[in-house]
């Protein structure tokens, strides 16, 4: 049995689709128990929202700044990374290598 996709349950739910669609829509779910099961989840009416107005808008706004922050584009910073040191066993390394070609000739 082939079910409808869920953008269709989801229409039938809002009120999107037309009579025939929905008539063809309810025609499955009565054949279907998982197009029913969805149809019933769909239809449960959701609980009024425990949080306080000003503390949602607080949230959007933030998550909106979140947002605007990722999509704008940061310019590039060059890090200054700290230098190499110099090995002070090489600079004597090379002196004596200096000393001991001069010293042979």
């Amino acid at each position: 049995m082939n079910c409808p996709r869920s953008e269709q349950a989801a229409a039938y739910a809002d009120g999107r689709l037309d009579a025939a669609d929905s008539a063809r829509y309810l025609e499955h779910c009565a054949d279907c128990d998982e197009c029913r099961r969805t149809l019933a989840i769909l239809h449960q009416s959701l609980p009024e929202s425990a949080v306080p107005p000003a503390m949602e808008a607080r949230a959007i706004s933030a998550l909106r700044r979140s947002l605007d922050r990722e999509r704008t584009p940061r310019p590039f910073r060059r890090t200054n990374l700290p230098r190499a040191h110099k090995s002070p066993a090489g600079l004597l390394i090379a002196a004596a290598l200096l000393v001991a070609s001069s010293g042979s000739c």
